[in-house]
């Protein structure tokens, strides 16, 4: 067996420089040529991993297996983590870590590895003073604004509790629904394939019974050739359900099954066409054949919400879909054209709470990510999200977008009864 070094060893772990930062492993800092630069400990490995990876692109999948290998991250908690080390950078313009859309991230400055010898942090004395007053006026500075992103961390967690999926209960089956695969023949559409996951895992999450991983865990399991066990297991469910569809001349068919694990084989499979185009009734069909699999026993109040549209206009709803599927992607040409999107659906259908609330939750990272200034965006955020939450109470997006408008007003008590509410509807 390897021997460890002894506690009192010389030997540290390396530090990283890069532009006017130093990375010190050993201590979990992050320096500036002026002072310590606070970062969260999971945000802190983040910026650790791409460091140490300078030069290559990171996957998302990679990333969330090396700084959280025993949890589920959405797209938007890995957004929310990297736009607080893009502040502590200075790193607005994706400078020195540049998103590649849909993939991951790439360290894109030079490194410099070398041993840990940071200079002892010297108490400033008489001689120092005015360096000193210097320090503390840029400190003061930089604990406001690190208090402010604290609290909007803070307030995040909301969100991140929503949108990220959350160990599955044991009393739970717990179900992956992955994006469905266009048939030869039917033109390949991304946004429809996962808009048709995406509208049966929101169906399924209103039953209490069953955990349903969410939209943005699945999303990357896109290729043809799936091995469900690998899925199953990366995902830490017990069933995946999986499907092809096929869209032609007003038809719409699609074949599905559920898959149980470690097994590998179907429990059932079964195909559903509507010659009218009518989407919701074959969304509908599969819910309702999905959940009864996974819990027989429905409540009544259970079965309603299976049963329930969010709008009874086919084109609005993939309106929505296309819309969420822009949002998902989080640049600034992404989210601007899900707003027209989401905007032309409500045209469509002025009562569709659900396109009210994607309107809202654009705006949000477009104001994090400095694409579209506070001034400008609250005012239509909050006006989007009242309005989701007057035409539909009952709806947990709804909640979510109003609490994340109520965040950027800092109106904290508003934020968690909003994100409590959101909870107590959809709990997965």
């Amino acid at each position: 067996m390897a021997s460890q070094p002894s506690p009192l060893s010389s030997e540290r772990p390396p530090i990283y420089r890069f532009e006017n930062f130093t990375l010190d492993l050993a201590r979990g800092c992050l320096f500036s040529s002026e002072a310590e630069v606070k970062l969260r400990p999971k945000t802190f490995e983040a910026l650790r991993y791409v460091v140490q990876n300078a030069g290559r692109l990171v996957s998302k999948e990679e990333l969330v297996r090396a700084v959280w290998p025993d949890s589920f991250v959405s797209d938007n908690s890995l957004a929310q983590c990297f736009l607080e080390i893009r502040k502590a950078l200075g790193d607005d313009d994706q400078r020195i870590i540049k998103t590649v859309s849909r993939r991951g991230y790439v360290f894109d400055v030079p490194v410099e590895k070398g041993p840990a010898r940071l200079a002892q942090i010297v108490p400033p004395g008489p001689e120092r003073e005015v360096g000193a007053n210097q320090a503390a006026r840029t400190g003061l500075s930089r604990r406001v604004g690190w208090a402010a992103l604290a609290a909007l961390a803070i307030a995040a967690v909301g969100v991140w509790i929503l949108g990220a999926v959350r160990s599955p209960r044991t009393a739970q089956p717990a179900v992956a629904i992955l994006p469905f695969q266009s048939l030869a023949g039917s033109e390949p559409d991304e946004s429809l394939e996962v808009g048709m996951a995406d509208a049966i895992i929101a169906k399924l999450s209103n039953v209490s019974e069953i955990a349903v991983r969410p939209t943005s865990a699945v999303r990357a399991y896109t290729d043809g050739k799936r091995d469900f066990v690998q899925i199953a297991r990366q995902l830490r469910v017990a069933y995946v359900l999986e499907g092809s569809l096929q869209e032609k001349e007003g038809r719409i068919a699609v074949t599905v099954q559920l898959i149980g694990v470690p097994e590998g084989r179907p429990l059932w499979a079964e195909r559903y066409q509507d010659a009218s185009g009518d989407v919701f009734a074959v969304q509908d069909a599969i819910s309702t054949r999905a959940a009864t699999a996974l819990a027989p026993k429905l409540t009544g109040e259970e079965n309603r919400r299976l049963q329930k549209k969010s709008t009874s206009d086919v084109e609005a709803y993939w309106l929505y879909q296309k819309g969420r599927y822009c949002w998902e992607q989080r640049t600034d040409t992404a989210l601007k054209r899900a707003i027209v999107y989401f905007e032309e659906a409500i045209r469509r259908d002025p009562q569709f709470a659900l396109a009210y609330a994607g309107l809202a939750e654009c705006y949000g990272p477009l104001m994090q990510l400095s694409f579209m200034s506070g001034i400008e965006a609250l005012p239509k955020m909050e006006a989007a999200a009242s309005r989701a939450v007057e035409l539909d109470d009952t709806l947990a997006e709804a909640h979510t977008a109003l609490a994340g408008a109520r965040m950027n007003e800092w109106d904290w008590p508003s934020t968690e009864r909003e994100f409590k509410r959101a909870i107590r509807i959809k709990p997965e």
